[in-house]
């Protein structure tokens, strides 16, 4: 704990990140993962991008993946990543086994929740028709950290 808060090294994704090698090509290695669910939000897309964000809806739930043990550094270049559209917070996400865990999210600003829209993110839809522009997009950005 520190100042009241939980610190993590875990990560739960919902959007992009839940594709390993685009975890991969921000923090430039592999982690150990599994499925998990984070209750209290709600998945929506953001209007004019391939990729979702979460908001505060307290009967959803959204699925996603936890990323384990995280380091500085990788927690460093995920912040740089998702900038300020997003919020990293420390929430707890349940695992397979029923186990609530403290991980970072990261959540939508709150100055850009007019740019959620109701539609779905689909992951398989994004690998087939997204990910290789966004793997590109996604290196050049991370040049430049």
């Amino acid at each position: 704990m520190q100042h009241g808060r939980v610190v993590s090294s875990h990560l739960f994704v919902y959007g992009s990140l839940v594709v390993p090698i685009v975890m991969q090509t921000v923090t430039g290695r592999l982690f150990r993962h599994a499925e998990a669910c984070l209750h209290g939000f709600e998945r929506f897309m953001l209007e004019g991008r391939v990729y979702p964000g979460v908001a505060e809806a307290e009967t959803r739930s959204t699925r996603g993946r936890i990323y384990f043990d995280l380091d500085e550094d990788a927690m460093a270049r995920l912040d740089y990543f998702e900038a300020d559209d997003y919020e990293r917070r420390t929430l707890y996400v349940e695992l397979a086994d029923d186990s609530l865990v403290p991980a970072s999210v990261y959540v939508i600003s709150d100055i850009l929740l007019y740019l959620l829209i109701d539609d779905v993110w689909d992951e398989a839809k994004f690998v087939a028709e997204d990910l290789e522009n966004f793997l590109k997009q996604t290196r050049n950005w991370m040049a430049d950290y």
